[in-house]
């Protein structure tokens, strides 16, 4: 099936993640010029709201960050999606902030990530686990 089948093509294509390894053309990775996902930051902060009144622990966000100067640390991801060197550490983009209103509190997990899942080569599941979470909302 082509991306094109799918409901959300449209969507994930304006997002800038549909790049194919040595095909693929660079494109911004701002989502906020994409309709349907400008919309999130106002629903993420109304269920935030929600949960923090309700004192239901938050994994606040995840942050990219890349160490490596030639972006080996980003692996074949960096073949896949070039333009990630715009979260290597130190480059200062506005991409590295949090959008605004959606900032962690004290408490709040943040999770380092180098690739598209928070739960691969992270400490994730494991910190879910010694807090022995039995439901996460994505």
């Amino acid at each position: 099936m082509a991306l094109a089948d799918y409901a959300q093509a449209d969507s994930y294509l304006q997002s800038g993640f549909a790049h194919t390894i040595g095909w693929g053309s660079r494109s911004p990775l701002n989502t906020l010029a994409n309709p349907a996902s400008a919309i999130a930051p106002a629903s993420i902060r109304r269920l935030s709201l929600r949960l923090r009144a309700g004192k239901v622990p938050l994994v606040r966000r995840t942050r990219v960050e890349y160490t490596e100067p030639d972006m080996s640390d980003a692996g074949i991801f960096f073949y896949k999606t070039p333009l990630l060197t715009v979260f290597q550490k130190g480059i200062e983009t506005g991409l590295e902030s949090c959008v605004t209103g959606l900032e962690p509190r004290d408490g709040e997990l943040v999770v380092l990530k180098r690739y598209p899942s928070a739960f691969f080569a992270t400490d994730l599941d494991t910190r879910l686990q010694l807090k022995v979470v039995d439901m996460f909302v994505v």
